[in-house]
């Protein structure tokens, strides 16, 4: 987080900015006993704005490990109960859906993170925000990984990996998701819509360079 001067990645007018939105938000009528604790007790009020101002990125521990499977091998395995839009899925390639790797690894472990924003968001800008933190977005394979390993993961709410290099397919993101009632874990393909993503939904990013 930044920390009273502009990163490398923000400017100083923009930084500038930011600040007086900032302060342009904070609530009117603040106790003088109130504000004179927050002055005194910094670290807590940092925290707040920590976790209004930045994606939360919890760490997985599970390592997902990828072989060298067909796509179709791969969404089988899973074992969803609704798969959608099979026909566009089937024009991905399996190196297309093992990118960045390539299908020269025999075996590839990565660490998933699920990182979630306070707000809803644009396709673009979490693509980003992601290569700003230094954060790569999960591949079709570890997304489809993640959900052979971690079924369950799909009832606590969407997660999305996106794909530009598959734009010109018109395929923006793979989900996996639910429905009726959280008892269904769902596949799908979301077409570029230009309308931004929930609040609520979860995006599969690699924080660590793969090993193995």
């Amino acid at each position: 987080m930044m920390r009273g001067t502009a990163s490398k990645s923000t400017t100083v007018k923009q930084f500038r900015e930011f600040c007086g939105a900032v302060v342009r938000c904070l609530p009117e009528g603040i106790p003088p006993s109130m504000a004179q604790r927050w002055i005194q007790e910094s670290y807590p009020l940092r925290q707040v704005l920590e976790k209004a101002l930045l994606p939360s990125i919890p760490e997985f521990p599970e390592v997902v490990e990828l072989g060298i499977k067909h796509l179709e091998t791969l969404i089988k395995e899973a074992k969803f109960d609704e798969v959608y839009e099979w026909r566009q899925l089937m024009t991905i390639t399996d190196e297309e859906a093992f990118v960045p790797h390539g299908l020269a690894f025999v075996k590839v472990k990565s660490r998933i993170s699920l990182v979630t924003y306070p707000v809803d968001m644009h396709a673009s800008a979490v693509l980003q925000e992601c290569g700003e933190m230094g954060i790569r977005m999960a591949s079709i394979a570890e997304l489809l990984q993640l959900a052979i390993e971690r079924p369950n993961l799909q009832h606590e709410g969407p997660i999305f990996a996106l794909t530009p290099h598959l734009l010109k397919k018109g395929i923006e993101a793979l989900i996996l998701g639910s429905h009726s009632h959280e008892t269904k874990r769902t596949l799908q393909v979301v077409t570029p819509q230009g309308t931004p993503h929930g609040s609520h939904c979860r995006y599969a990013m690699v924080k660590e360079k793969p090993v193995g």
